[in-house]
């Protein structure tokens, strides 16, 4: 549900990730750390068009502060 109101998660995400596709804007994924229940989560970084490189290097800077790419769920 987002708002109070039940929403479809294909849509959902479609309508929160295809603009950056469409647009060619650079957005990186990182993972950030366990959610609940132990889930995996992610942060999403999104720069102006032609900044990837700033992009990419703010990525690094947040993967070498953390160690949430190391960490692996637990497979049971």
């Amino acid at each position: 549900t987002l708002g109070g109101r039940p929403h479809d998660a294909l849509m959902t995400m479609i309508h929160f990730l295809c603009g950056f596709s469409i647009t060619g804007v650079p957005a990186l994924a990182l993972p950030a750390g366990p959610a609940d229940q132990g889930l995996p989560a992610s942060i999403q970084l999104v720069a102006a068009h032609g900044m990837d490189a700033r992009l990419l290097s703010v990525g690094m800077a947040f993967q070498q502060a953390t160690d949430h790419h190391r960490r692996r769920p637990p497979l049971n």
